[in-house]
């Protein structure tokens, strides 16, 4: 059995959490015969969730090369059924001879998934809501958008400033009763934003 790597961030925990479930959907999808669905969820984690969110992260916070190592094996094996001319081809180029054919490799066994953390859901969230306020109201990349999340979730967003200014969004938070000027966005349940206008010049 692959372990993997040790989660260092919140970012590591949800990605790590995330590949443990979809690969254990992945196996249980592929052996009911259920392919479309294997590889629809499948797809669903390798561009949705890995390459929109995870790899983004690692631009910004760094140190993620065991992870992103490991995921990229356990993916080749998984897409493996699906593509296997190209998974064969990029697992070669990836490991060299030595390291035999990627169809004799044992399939990713099931690992128990890190418990739930709804921390970077939320700033997932966040962010994509503040990108949907950027786009509805023209505003450019350099343009400052000041923002309150939710008294209990403003820990969270505190926490990982960095993640929230570095994926496309320049953001200052704050307490949600400390800005009352602005659009109230409801992010998802128990999480709202209040976005002020005050210093926005478009």
């Amino acid at each position: 059995m692959e372990i993997p790597p040790e989660a260092k961030t919140l970012a590591d925990k949800w990605i790590l959490s995330r590949f443990a479930r979809v690969a254990d959907l992945v196996t249980k999808k592929i052996e009911s015969y259920s392919f479309s669905e294997a590889g629809e969820a499948l797809y669903d984690f390798t561009w949705h969730e890995l390459a929109d969110w995870y790899l983004e992260v690692a631009k910004i916070e760094g140190n993620k090369q065991k992870i992103l190592s490991y995921l990229i094996t356990q993916l080749l094996k998984l897409w493996h059924p699906f593509t296997p001319y190209v998974t064969e081809t990029l697992w070669r180029e990836t490991f060299g001879e030595a390291a035999g054919l990627l169809m004799v490799q044992s399939w990713p066994e099931k690992l128990p998934a890190p418990a739930d953390d709804p921390g970077f859901e939320i700033i997932r969230d966040v962010v994509t809501a503040l990108r949907g306020f950027r786009v509805e109201h023209k505003l450019g990349p350099d343009k400052v958008i000041n923002f309150a999340v939710t008294k209990d979730k403003y820990r969270i967003i505190e926490s990982y400033t960095h993640l929230v200014q570095g994926l496309r969004t320049t953001t200052i938070a704050k307490p949600i009763n400390q800005l009352s000027n602005g659009e109230r966005l409801v992010v998802r349940e128990g999480v709202e934003l209040i976005v002020s206008f005050d210093k926005l010049d478009k």
